[in-house]
């Protein structure tokens, strides 16, 4: 079906089902809209700004969740001891690039507004299957709740926000009832929620989705089991195709009885949008911080 996109230019439709696979690729494998040469300096910048971060916010590394190798997180806490509020980030990669240590930036912003950090890491495709992913983060999520107190946090205060397949995986969680019981609000950023499409492109080579699998991590058809507060945000240079995911999914979640502020970062792409998303003073983060 169509979906509406928002992008800063008024709203458009895409309906992947009727486009062909190049056309495809271009609007949901992220490297192929913003080219070779633009990813890599930005993965340049995630990168340096992950090791400023990681001297700035000193945190306790690897606290295992799970027994997988991936199965770890990163708690980063404010100076200050916290208001409380603990916020659980989720990097993307499309679930089978990336760390949690490429993504230590994403934790500056919400400690210089006294919210405590876990970043969080799990296994990747091809390794695993992204239900394996799934199951982690369901895991991680509870580990996380049941530790809050011992962080001088308030489990009732506990959000939960990725970029990208992050922010699938975000979606996974508020769509199981048990998971989202725990969860204060979300903060959903330039997410692939409709996993159908991902068995056209590239990325399935690794990611191996097959039809049933990619039925029942279809986020878009899982709405939240409850009523949860959250932002949605997306680039606002991104492909129509990738755009009409958030303008999709949002529609979900309102419907479910959410509360969803949509939010386009005007000139941003996939990469570039994430530091608004993390960053004290950037459009998305301020919507998503004024939750907390």
């Amino acid at each position: 079906m169509g979906q509406q996109a928002w992008n800063g230019r008024g709203k458009v439709t895409f309906d992947w089902r009727s486009a062909d696979d190049a056309v495809l690729e271009a609007h949901f494998n992220p490297r192929a809209a913003v080219g070779d040469e633009a990813v890599e300096a930005h993965l340049g910048e995630y990168l340096a700004a992950a090791e400023a971060a990681r001297e700035s916010w000193p945190g306790t590394y690897d606290i295992a969740y799970g027994a997988g190798p991936r199965e770890a997180l990163d708690l980063h806490q404010p100076a200050s001891g916290g208001n409380g509020a603990l916020f659980m980030f989720i990097h993307g990669g499309y679930w089978r690039r990336f760390s949690k240590a490429d993504h230590s930036f994403a934790v500056g912003g919400f400690i210089e507004r006294d919210v405590t950090v876990a970043n969080v890491d799990y296994d990747l495709c091809p390794d695993v299957t992204l239900d394996d992913i799934v199951a982690q983060m369901k895991a991680c999520l509870a580990f996380v709740h049941a530790h809050a107190g011992e962080w001088g946090c308030d489990p009732a205060r506990l959000f939960v926000g990725g970029h990208s397949a992050g922010a699938h995986l975000t979606a996974m969680l508020l769509a199981d009832p048990a998971s989202t019981a725990l969860i204060a609000g979300a903060h959903c950023m330039s997410g692939i929620y409709e996993t159908p499409v991902v068995r056209r492109i590239s990325v399935n080579e690794e990611v191996r989705l097959d039809e049933a699998m990619a039925s029942r991590t279809n986020a878009m058809i899982r709405p939240p089991a409850r009523p949860v507060p959250m932002v949605v945000s997306v680039g606002g240079e991104e492909p129509a195709g990738w755009q009409a995911q958030s303008a999709g999914y949002a529609g979900i979640a309102e419907t479910a009885g959410c509360a969803v502020e949509r939010v386009t970062v005007p000139g941003a792409n996939h990469f570039s949008m994430l530091f608004d998303a993390v960053s004290a003073g950037g459009r998305s983060f301020e919507a998503f911080a004024a939750k907390m």
